[in-house]
Parts: structure tokens; sequence; C-alpha cells
């Protein structure tokens, strides 16, 4: 009975060993060392490129590698792989994603060539660094932001500044200059716009004015070298007959009041009753003295048609345009008795 039950457990152990030896005759033995990861595999790769991919182990374009992708593989082989750090270079808004095995920002810079100058701004993931602490830095950056400063000019209604700034945009480089501004005031390029190198602004300043237009007075600022000029920026139209005092092309001066003049022009019309006449015929036949009414008179009608001005609702004239009958009168005609009494 026992020989029965160890006869498959010895072919068990046959089996097994002839599987080992043959595994160990036809496999590699093979270290893959990846920064801080170790893999230790059997495998029927036949090349350092065979292997990682089993292992789906993907090199990024600058990690380096111990053995060319193309080696055959040897027993008790190490390969070695040092991967490269990514992260995001951003030189003055051109972003570009990098690989490198610095871990010093000021390092890496000069690994792509880059260079500061000493007005120039370096922040480190998004943190800016002070230049004395730079080279004490051992971790590698994720992000690295440059900002090149840049040569400027602005004419601030003819008083010129230049120099140089890092700033980012127009807004931001106007208010670290220190410039007061006012909403009317005109700025060229606006303030949204990038800063670039040997950029011009131009500062066209605002001028305090008061406008009464429609029973209202506003004051605010504007820009403009005429008096329409300045209604055009406010968006205060005139229509029609309407105008200004000062007139449109009167020049702008600050602290003047602009009045507008609402006009509007209509035709009125009225109509009047026109008496009739009356016509007295000699009757003989009628007895001296006896009057009889042989015709009804009946009173015209006449059409007066006036135009009326109106400035801010107020008028100003009232003259008349056309007249004429809409229905002329009809006399009366009375017979008068010329017989004398017997």
């Amino acid at each position: 009975m026992l020989k029965r039950l160890l006869l498959p457990s010895i072919v068990i152990i046959i089996i097994f060993g002839v599987w080992f030896a043959y595994t160990r005759l036809t496999t590699t033995s093979v270290t893959v060392v990846v920064d801080d990861s170790r893999y230790e595999v059997r495998t029927n790769a036949t090349s350092v490129h065979d292997v990682l991919s089993e292992l789906d182990i993907v090199l990024d374009p600058a990690d380096t590698i111990s053995h060319p992708l193309d080696d055959s593989l040897k027993n008790n082989m190490t390969i070695t792989i040092d991967k490269a750090e990514q992260l995001i270079l951003d030189i003055d808004g051109d972003i570009q994603r990098i690989y490198t095995h610095k871990s010093n920002p000021v390092a890496i810079l000069d690994e792509q060539g880059v260079t500061l100058g000493t007005e120039d701004i370096l922040l480190v993931n998004h943190l800016r660094i002070d230049s004395a602490v730079l080279s004490s830095i051992r971790n590698t950056p994720r992000h690295l932001r440059i900002i090149h400063a840049k040569a400027y000019s602005i004419d601030d209604n003819g008083t010129i500044e230049a120099g140089t700034t890092t700033a980012t945009t127009v807004g931001d480089l106007l208010h670290d200059s220190g410039y007061p501004l006012y909403l009317a005031d005109q700025i060229l390029p606006p303030v949204n716009t990038p800063i670039y190198d040997d950029i011009k602004i131009t500062i066209k300043r605002s001028k305090p004015v008061a406008v009464e237009v429609d029973e209202n007075q506003v004051q605010t600022r504007a820009v403009g070298e005429t008096v329409g000029d300045v209604l055009e920026m406010l968006g205060l139209q005139l229509l029609g007959k309407d105008y200004s005092i000062p007139a449109e092309d009167d020049p702008f001066d600050s602290d003047i009041t602009i009045r507008i003049v609402r006009v509007s022009e209509f035709i009125e019309v009225e109509e009047h009753e026109v008496p009739f006449e009356r016509i007295e015929v000699i009757d003989p036949s009628l007895t001296d003295g006896e009057q009889q009414i042989v015709q009804d008179g009946q009173p015209g009608l006449e059409e007066i048609r006036y135009r009326v001005r109106l400035e801010n609702n107020l008028q100003v004239s009232r003259v008349v345009q056309s007249q004429a009958f809409v229905r002329n009168p009809v006399p009366q005609i009375v017979a008068v008795g010329s017989k004398t009494s017997p």
C-alpha cells in the first residue's frame, strides 16, 4: 500500500525536477533596476528591448540605460535605467514639456541653453525664488517659468518714460509704474495686451466735463478734440435737428459744460369759422320796411397750418405755414321791400 502511494509522488518530483532543470537551462536570469525599483526575473527574452517589453517598462527619450536595447541578454545581467524627470518650462508664455536628469533649476536652464538676465524673473513651482538660494535646491522642480525683462516706453500726454519691465500685461506695467488712470483714459495698446519687447504705450488723458441732457446733468470725464468727439464717446447722439452748446465742431476744453438741446418740429392745424356776408336786394313787391330772407347764410371754414418748434419741450416758435378755405361762406340774401302803402 505504501509503495502505491509513494510511486505517484516520486513521478511528480521527477517531472518537476526535469521542468526546473529545463527552465534553468532555457531561460536567463536578469535584474532590471529602474531608479529605486528592482525587478529580478527569469525570461525567455533574448534582448534588452524584449525584456523591457515583458516588464511594460517604457523609455522616454531622455532616459539613460546601461545597455543598448539590441544587446543580447546574458545570465545574471543587471540592466540599470535612470529615468529623466519631466517638468514644464514656460519662457514668456512659450510652454514646453522637457526631460532632465538635473535637479537644480539653474543647471536645468543651463542644460536647455537658457540664460537669465539680471532683471529677469525665475519662478520655481510658481514661486519666486531669491537668487541666493537657487543653488541650494536639490529636488527637481515640476514647473519653471521665466519672465524676461522687456524694454518699454510710455507716452503720457507727451511726457515720455522708458525702461525695462517684467510685468506681463500693459495694465500690470502701468500699475507697477504708479500711473493713476481714469476709466475714460484711452490706453493703446489696451491694458490686457501682453508685454512684448520695445512696446510703445500711449496714454491719452481724459478731461472732466459736465453734460446737460434730457433734464439731467452728468459729471464725467472724456477724451476728444471736439465737443462732437466727446458726445460720440459718451454715446449721446444728436438726432434730427438736435444741437449742442457749445457746437459739435467747437474744441473740447477741460471743465466745460455741454448742453444738448433736443429739437422737435410738428405741424399744428387750426380751423376757424368764417362769418357769412349779408346781402340786401330791393324787392318792389314787398312793402317798404318789410324784409324776407331769400337765401340762408352759411359760415365758411378756414384751415390754418402752423409749424411749431420745441426745444427741450419748450415752444420757441409757431409760424403759419399755410392758410386756406376748407369751405367757402354762403352769403345770406335778404329781400327788402320798397312798395309804398296805399
